[in-house]
Protein backbone atom coordinates (compact mmCIF):
# COMPACT_ATOMS: atom_id res chain seq x y z
CA UNK A 1 0.00 0.00 0.00
CA UNK A 2 2.84 2.46 1.14
CA UNK A 3 4.75 1.94 -2.58
CA UNK A 4 1.22 2.40 -4.21
CA UNK A 5 0.47 6.14 -2.46
CA UNK A 6 4.64 6.45 -3.38
CA UNK A 7 3.51 5.82 -7.01
CA UNK A 8 0.73 7.49 -6.88
CA UNK A 9 2.60 10.90 -4.95
CA UNK A 10 5.61 10.64 -7.81
CA UNK A 11 2.85 10.35 -10.50
CA UNK A 12 0.97 13.58 -9.02
CA UNK A 13 4.33 15.62 -8.96
CA UNK A 14 5.38 14.75 -12.09
CA UNK A 15 1.89 15.62 -13.42
CA UNK A 16 2.59 19.04 -11.54
CA UNK A 17 5.45 19.31 -13.29
CA UNK A 18 4.20 18.61 -16.44
CA UNK A 19 1.76 21.25 -15.90
CA UNK A 20 3.75 23.95 -14.81
CA UNK A 21 6.20 23.29 -17.78
CA UNK A 22 3.44 23.52 -20.32
CA UNK A 23 2.35 26.82 -18.93
CA UNK A 24 5.68 28.03 -18.43
CA UNK A 25 6.07 27.25 -22.47
CA UNK A 26 2.77 28.90 -23.42
CA UNK A 27 3.52 31.98 -21.35
CA UNK A 28 7.04 31.78 -23.54
CA UNK A 29 5.02 31.57 -26.83
CA UNK A 30 2.31 34.60 -25.69
CA UNK A 31 5.57 36.55 -25.04
CA UNK A 32 6.82 36.12 -28.71
CA UNK A 33 3.64 36.73 -30.07
CA UNK A 34 3.57 39.87 -28.38
CA UNK A 35 6.85 41.07 -29.12
CA UNK A 36 6.44 40.04 -32.96
CA UNK A 37 3.44 41.58 -32.98
CA UNK A 38 4.60 45.10 -31.15
CA UNK A 39 7.85 44.54 -33.74
CA UNK A 40 5.00 44.36 -36.52
CA UNK A 41 3.39 47.56 -34.83
CA UNK A 42 6.74 49.56 -34.99
CA UNK A 43 7.21 48.37 -38.96
CA UNK A 44 3.60 49.82 -39.57
CA UNK A 45 3.92 53.01 -37.64
CA UNK A 46 7.11 53.53 -39.47
CA UNK A 47 5.40 53.04 -42.94
CA UNK A 48 2.49 55.56 -41.67
CA UNK A 49 5.11 58.28 -40.79
CA UNK A 50 6.60 58.00 -44.22
CA UNK A 51 3.11 57.71 -46.11
CA UNK A 52 2.29 61.04 -44.29
CA UNK A 53 5.36 62.76 -44.89
CA UNK A 54 4.67 61.66 -48.93
CA UNK A 55 1.00 62.65 -48.75
CA UNK A 56 2.37 66.67 -46.94
CA UNK A 57 5.34 66.34 -49.92
CA UNK A 58 2.56 66.19 -52.67
CA UNK A 59 0.27 68.22 -51.33
CA UNK A 60 2.75 71.35 -50.63
CA UNK A 61 4.01 70.70 -54.45
CA UNK A 62 0.22 70.98 -55.54
CA UNK A 63 -0.28 74.00 -52.98
CA UNK A 64 3.23 75.40 -55.01
CA UNK A 65 2.32 74.70 -58.36
CA UNK A 66 -1.51 76.29 -57.93
CA UNK A 67 0.84 79.45 -56.70
CA UNK A 68 2.65 79.80 -59.49
CA UNK A 69 0.22 79.41 -61.88
CA UNK A 70 -2.10 82.14 -60.21
CA UNK A 71 0.86 83.84 -60.20
CA UNK A 72 1.42 83.34 -64.00
CA UNK A 73 -1.85 84.88 -64.59
CA UNK A 74 -1.70 87.83 -62.66
CA UNK A 75 1.36 89.01 -64.42
CA UNK A 76 -0.82 87.76 -67.99
CA UNK A 77 -3.29 90.46 -66.52
CA UNK A 78 -1.10 92.91 -65.54
CA UNK A 79 1.09 92.91 -68.84
CA UNK A 80 -2.64 93.21 -70.48
CA UNK A 81 -3.28 96.52 -68.60
CA UNK A 82 -0.01 98.52 -69.20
Amino acid sequence: TISYLFYFQKLSTQHRKNKVSEMIESKNDASRNLEKALQEMEQAKEMLMLARQELYSAQYAKIKSTAVSVKNEVMEMIAKVR
